[in-house]
């Protein structure tokens, strides 16, 4: 496997080919919900995969291949709902990339993200792994979006708000609380 998350008595798998397989591990023997489902596209890079706490559902976050075999974030969070057999996406926008993502341990059909934003003038001039090295180039700041993934509707923004992506970063969700985790400021830190 390529990736790997256990929530609960639920333990979800991804390997470099992007079938995804979902085991009951509460038993004495695992036993296989979804044995081998195929995650499209294929040209694509599993970063992260977290099933929620009923095990209905698996949400994946992904980088892009291009033909040259080359990275870039996709813009997409995606959904696969275990009980239709179907993968849903939300598109954030050209210009944003989910970062990260976490599902409430109580409510199964929520879950909470982090986006960061794409900063245009960088991005225009090098690639992802270019700016990543360099000092001057940054991620702007991003946001946390809280999210419903249902069966009837998809995958609904139900509400967000803006971050420091130098400062903090998505740790989980259970409500009514979301988790950041806090750098200190180095410069602020100094005199107190």
């Amino acid at each position: 496997p390529r990736k790997m998350d256990v929530w609960g008595k639920f333990l979800v798998t991804a390997t470099t080919n992007g079938f995804l397989r979902l085991w009951d591990i509460s038993l004495r023997t695992p036993k296989l919900i979804v044995p081998k489902r195929r995650f499209e596209p294929l040209e694509s890079i599993i970063t992260m995969i977290k099933v929620n706490c009923a095990g209905t559902k698996i949400a994946i976050l992904r980088n892009a291949l291009d033909p040259r075999g080359v990275q870039h974030h996709d813009h997409n969070l995606y959904v696969y709902d275990v009980e239709l057999d179907r993968f849903h996406a939300y598109d954030f926008g050209v210009d944003k990339h989910p970062l990260m993502c976490f599902w409430d341990p109580n409510e199964p059909d929520l879950l909470a993200v982090q986006i960061n934003s794409i900063d245009h003038s960088v991005r225009t001039k090098m690639n992802w792994k270019k700016r990543a090295q360099k000092d001057n180039a940054k991620l702007e700041d991003g946001e946390i979006a809280t999210m419903f993934a249902t069966s009837d509707y998809g995958i609904l923004m139900q509400d967000s708000f803006k971050i420091s992506t130098t400062m903090c970063s998505l740790m989980g969700i259970e409500v009514p609380h979301i988790s950041l985790m806090t750098r200190e400021d180095k410069e602020a830190g100094q005199g107190s």
